[in-house]
């Protein structure tokens, strides 16, 4: 069995409106999966002989989680810092996130519960192409298997993506491999939405030009 593990958002803010339109038009897997997550722990494989040890590594992580980030269990706010995007055989668009060390602390407590139980994390390229550090995750928004759509992509996010913001966390989440896709298969931890944000609307009429 394969899985990651990936932090999600609130999607009532505007600017997770104005990337999940803008991965609908230039995120070749967006089809596969509208979800919009940032991997935190990259893809392991695992074994296991029963549902019950199933049950028991899921029960670990979330123990994990309960322990290590009960200091962040009200709202969590996850700024970004503008974007920036490769060029090769894969185009990619990705964010750039500046997230609390307590996140970074729960990355190495959950890739040691994985080594633990016998997994393996995968190596994982970065946008750059060289190998994923897990102390600089990035969150990708437009990935391309022709190039030259990546240039009006870019010309686009430069509209929308230049100035600092912000995104509400929601969960961290396992997710597991499954013919064509990835899917939720249990949240490890949940972060309290904020109320009466003056950010949250009737997007209803909320409208991106085209590219």
């Amino acid at each position: 069995m394969r899985f990651f593990i990936g932090l999600t958002f609130y999607p009532n803010y505007m600017h997770f409106k104005k990337i999940d339109s803008f991965r609908e038009r230039f995120d070749w897997k967006y089809a596969r999966s509208n979800i919009l997550q940032m991997t935190i722990l990259p893809p392991f494989q695992l074994n296991f002989s029963n549902h019950r040890a199933l049950h028991g590594f899921v029960e670990t992580l979330e123990e994990e989680m309960d322990t290590h980030m009960m200091d962040l269990g009200g709202p969590l706010e996850v700024n970004f810092n503008g974007f920036d995007f490769k060029q090769g055989r894969k185009g990619v668009i990705y964010l750039k996130p500046d997230l609390p060390i307590d996140i970074f602390h729960s990355m190495e407590n959950l890739e040691e519960v994985v080594k633990e139980f016998g997994g393996k994390l995968k190596k994982r390229k970065g946008p750059g192409g060289g190998l994923l550090q897990l102390d600089k995750p990035f969150l990708p928004i437009g990935r391309f298997q022709e190039n030259f759509m990546l240039g009006a992509a870019v010309e686009t996010a430069k509209v929308e993506f230049t100035s600092p913001f912000q995104l509400m966390a929601k969960d961290i989440t396992l997710f597991e491999k499954v013919p064509g896709q990835w899917k939720e298969t249990k949240k490890l931890f949940s972060f309290d939405p904020v109320t009466g944000s003056q950010e949250e609307a009737d997007f209803s009429q909320f409208k991106l030009p085209a590219c």
